[in-house]
């Protein structure tokens, strides 16, 4: 790109007080040999006033007259750039006045000091003898830094320095590493004689220099920063010339970010001694202290435990009973205040215990199909469980009277009291117990007309004695990519998760007709303010078809599971870092790749479970082997037997992988293996049951993975009965569910809960 405008050489600027040396920001160009032009007719067509004595004798610098010998020559303080700069792969014009008074004519050599920087692109040329001109030398920036141009008339030489300034870089990332600490990071301008890196308040102009980087090999610097203050940070590439500092464009974008009150994050909570829990941290510099609390819920209430004094102290140890889980937040105290919560991080004692049955005759009960999935795709449990008051409770949907009924066990599991809690629907859709102590149920209606004003689903929020308050309503406009609901909750899930006073409610839906003519899939979802019970769309994700639909929050981030069929086909796991936040961020991992036609239906796989771990997002199912081949046998369909699968994503980077917890044969092998589910018993521990069937007797396969996914304990049940049609919870060191069996004389059915210890 050749530049046709000439402008100052040096547009100075002091910048005092922040960095000791003189920071100017500086025209450059570049040259090496050069032809110097004769041009009477060109002219000054911008110029800018030099601010600084200083830059204007730099740019004019080795400037000579010599009329002794009758030989004029001297450069201009003016260049040809585009605005005030001449950057690398730009070209340049640098005048200059020639007069000659003798009759001895000259040629004129022109060269640069710094090829590497400053490329001369013009001829050598003579200079007549008794003749006067102006002309200039065109030269190119090659690369930053400082070169001197110098004109060669016999014996003399003629001087100027040119500047080629760096590119602009760009900031790629603010982390906030401790208490008032954060490190950016830059892209790398090669050439460049370092960095300086400026703030001012977000939203301001008033950018002041915080640290110099000297050295272009350098891209990340660590600072200090108030807290819960919004700075808007740059950074400026410079180069040097001796102990001058010319600064690059100051017109780069800006990274705007605000530290937070953090604090020491909970590295491990182990057992320790035959009933007491160690929790360790890495301590952080700064603090005085650290407070310890603790839940019996991840996302609930978390109460003051104890308070630990010195800010280099890393570890407590606290007695408690077996077979409960609990959740452990620290907050690290400063002199200036105290940081926000930490992540939870959990842990579990094993309680030993035997494997028991109770019947439960008293229990009605609407099955609502056997696993979670009839054919090809999923369905809502009708069987829930929750504890309360100290006690284990029952939630079972009555389809036939649209209610529910609430079975309060007492300590032998058997049914102390029941209470009926009538609804209405046209189609059930899901139960969730909050933190909060509420619970909200989730019920939809036909929309058979396509009403946009219609409410197609009601969630009914209900405090801890089961008293109605507010509705949240959705109607049938809402949309996801595609508008529309004709049938909430259709061939899929519906399922809630709440952080703070946010209920998110992820399910799927028959959309509006379409523009050709078929009602699609998909799925949708809500975000619910609890106090309000307002609604809003949410829609993280679009996937359609989705078969199933799983929502987890932890530590602030959300997570969202779709078994698709079409867009994608597999399996997809939606995070979002610091979800609610201004900077959350988002990432799509696909986590099992389903082979086959788009839209097909039949995918040769079930989704059981999704856990967040202290590390990593556990999923898990059955499957076709697809191309993860099981003993050398991979596809899909056509009788192939599946394999519990176990899928593995690393919460900070996404990485993901898949890993068989069975390996039976595809084709040759004769057990049949059932759906599955999966129980969190802490952040590094997650029980996961299935059946296998050979033959007429089955077994219930319990089985312990770690975070990481190793196998740590398995155990066999024989003739317990595991369909997989509610999610199994835990309860006083057992793992509890219901399940209605047919008797051996096939006279009838029973209903009977199992436990078995939740051990490893």
């Amino acid at each position: 790109m050749r530049t046709k405008i000439a402008v100052i050489l040096l547009a100075a600027g002091l910048l005092a007080g922040i960095i000791p040396n003189q920071m100017n920001w500086v025209s450059a160009a570049g040259l090496e040999e050069i032809e110097w032009k004769e041009d009477t007719t060109r002219q000054t067509v911008w110029k800018e006033n030099i601010s600084s004595g200083e830059t204007n004798r730099a740019a004019g610098s080795g400037n000579k007259e010599n009329d002794k010998n009758g030989v004029y020559f001297k450069f201009s303080d003016y260049v040809h750039v585009p605005g005030y700069a001449l950057t690398p792969g730009l070209t340049t014009d640098v005048y200059f006045d020639y007069k000659n008074d003798t009759d001895t004519s000259y040629k004129i050599y022109v060269s640069s000091s710094n090829p590497n920087v400053v490329k001369v692109l013009s001829k050598v040329k003579s200079a007549p003898a008794n003749s006067e001109f102006s002309g200039y030398v065109s030269l190119e920036g090659v690369g930053p830094g400082v070169a001197e141009i110098t004109a060669k008339i016999g014996t003399k030489e003629y001087k100027t320095k040119i500047y080629v300034l760096p590119d602009n870089t760009e900031i790629k990332n603010i982390k906030q590493t401790g208490y008032k600490n954060i490190v950016l990071t830059w892209k790398k301008v090669p050439g460049t004689g370092g960095y300086l890196i400026e703030r001012a308040p977000a939203g301001g102009e008033n950018y002041q220099t915080v640290k110099k980087i000297e050295g272009d090999d350098k891209t990340s610097a660590v600072l200090e920063a108030e807290w819960e203050k919004q700075y808007s940070y740059r950074v400026v590439v410079f180069i040097k010339d001796g102990d001058r500092i010319i600064l690059g464009s100051p017109y780069v974008n800006s990274y705007t970010f605000a530290t937070r009150k953090i604090g020491a994050e909970i590295t491990s909570v182990q057992k320790s001694g035959s009933s007491s829990l160690l929790l360790k941290w890495k301590p952080m510099k700064g603090a005085t202290g650290y407070k310890i609390y603790r839940s019996l819920y991840e996302n609930g209430t978390y109460k003051f435990v104890s308070r630990v004094s010195g800010g280099n102290k890393s570890s407590y140890k606290q007695k408690v009973d077996k077979g409960v889980t609990y959740y452990y937040k620290l907050v690290t105290v400063y002199p200036e205040g105290a940081s926000k919560f930490s992540e939870a991080v959990s842990q579990f004692i094993p309680k030993k215990g035997k494997a028991k049955t109770v019947q439960q005759n008293k229990i009605t009960r609407n099955i609502g199909g056997s696993g979670q999935y009839s054919g090809n795709w999923a369905h809502s449990d009708h069987t829930y469980y929750y504890q309360a008051g100290g006690k284990m409770h029952v939630v079972c949907v009555q389809d036939d009277n649209a209610s529910l009924k609430i079975y309060t066990m007492d300590s032998n599991m058997r049914v102390k009291s029941t209470k009926t809690i009538k609804i209405g629907y046209d189609v059930w859709g899901g139960f969730y117990h909050g933190p909060d102590g509420n619970f909200y149920v989730a019920v939809g209606f036909h929309n058979y007309l396509e009403r946009r004003e219609k409410v197609v689903i009601k969630v009914i929020k209900y405090n801890s004695r089961w008293k109605q308050g507010k509705t949240a309503s959705i109607r049938g406009k809402a949309s996801n990519v595609f508008r529309g609901i004709y049938e909430p909750f259709d061939a899929g899930n519906c399922r809630m998760d709440m952080q703070g006073k946010t209920l998110y409610l992820v399910t799927s839906r028959k959309m509006f007709k379409g523009e050709d003519g078929l009602r699609h899939q998909s799925n949708i979802s809500f975000k619910i303010d609890t106090k309000k019970m307002k609604v809003r769309e949410a829609n993280d994700s679009y996937v359609s078809h989705s078969f199933n639909q799983f929502v987890k929050f932890k530590g602030g981030n959300l997570y969202v599971l779709d078994h698709g069929d079409a867009y994608p086909r597999a399996l997809m796991l939606t995070m979002v870092n610091g979800y609610g936040t201004e900077d959350a961020g988002k990432k799509k991992k696909t986590l099992f790749s389903f082979q086959g036609e788009t839209g097909d239906n039949y995918t040769g796989c079930t989704a059981g479970g999704m856990e967040i771990g202290k590390n990593n997002v556990l999923v898990c199912g059955t499957s076709d082997p697809h191309k993860y081949n099981v003993k050398g046998v991979s596809g899909y369909g056509n009788g192939l037997k599946k394999n519990v699968y176990l899928s593995l994503t690393n919460r900070k980077t996404g990485k993901t992988k898949v890993k068989w917890l069975t390996q039976y044969h595809a084709i040759k092998t004769s057990v049949t293996v059932g759906e599955v589910r999966m129980v969190k018993l802490s952040d590094t521990r997650f029980a996961i049951l299935y059946t296998t069937t050979k033959g007429n007797r089955s077994n219930l396969q319990y089985l312990v993975v770690s975070d990481a996914g190793k196998k740590v304990y398995s155990k066999t049940y024989p003739d317990i009965s595991f369909s997989a049609n509610s999610q199994p919870v835990l309860n006083r060191g057992k793992i509890v569910w219901i399940e209605t069996v047919h008797r051996a004389d096939y006279s009838g059915t029973d209903t009977k809960m199992y436990c078995i210890p939740a051990v490893y």
